[in-house]
């Protein structure tokens, strides 16, 4: 077994950790997490999403590590709770639920309708995708929220 809910230290979390969901070859697999240990600097007091690269599978050299991907553009920390991952098979996309507002840029809030669902955000990792792409998060709206 490979630990994945690691403090950035080597030291166990310090909080709970749940949903996860693991890519196709099991390299990446995303969580939610209330531990506060997992990476420097978490001290927003609510449950992140996280991405653990295993590095199993990695054709080069690689150093297994932890990203906290529920940040806003600028990389401050989710005001808000985020939960209930999934990640894509390649690993390059995860989507999440967020009660965080300052995920996405705010001008880029007013094209969505109101929903009782909570927010719906995709995260573009940019693993295995061209060179220049750049990690970003948007707010996405489910089909059903469509629906008349």
């Amino acid at each position: 077994m490979i630990p994945i809910s690691i403090g950035w230290n080597g030291a166990d979390p310090n909080g709970p950790s749940s949903s996860p969901s693991v890519t196709r070859d099991g390299r990446f697999v995303v969580f939610a997490s209330e531990a506060n240990n997992l990476v420097k600097g978490d001290s927003n007091g609510w449950s992140d999403i996280f991405l653990r690269d295993t590095c199993i599978g990695a054709i080069s050299a690689c150093v297994p590590a932890t990203l906290r991907l529920s940040i806003g553009p600028d990389g401050a920390e989710a005001n808000g709770a985020s939960f209930s991952p999934a990640i894509s098979p390649d690993g390059r996309f995860v989507v999440f639920n967020s009660s965080a507002t300052n995920l996405v840029r705010p001008e880029s809030l007013n094209s969505f309708p109101a929903t009782s669902a909570p927010p719906l955000f995709l995260r573009d990792t940019c693993f295995g995708a061209a060179s220049g792409c750049l990690p970003a998060t948007s707010r996405v709206i489910p089909a059903s929220a469509l629906q008349h």
